[in-house]
């Protein structure tokens, strides 16, 4: 790297290039949670993914975007109750000093 210029253009593209992997897992890892999506397309998604992934992306983020915050936020959700009823089912536990 010659100048300060190569080496902030190289930090741009590998931060813009990790942003593209966490949202490509998040596709994946929303792909496999839907309950609704049938195997045959979950498959088509992968291949579509791995061809051609900067459109696949975009696509799946405009076609099913909505529905993957939903399911994310119904996960959370749970978790917070699981969370919540675990944490009374200590405290109703706890003995007297």
């Amino acid at each position: 790297m010659n100048s300060f210029s190569d080496w902030f253009w190289l930090l741009i593209w590998t931060f813009v290039f990790v942003c593209y992997l966490m949202v490509l897992f998040q596709i994946i890892i929303d792909l496999f949670r839907d309950k609704d999506l049938s195997g045959w397309w979950k498959a088509l998604w992968i291949i579509f993914l791995i061809i051609f992934p900067f459109l696949a992306a975009l696509v799946y983020l405009i076609a099913r975007g909505r529905g993957m915050a939903e399911r994310r936020a119904g996960e959370m959700q749970q978790a917070q109750a699981a969370t919540d009823q675990y944490i009374q089912s200590v405290a109703s536990k706890r003995q007297p000093c």
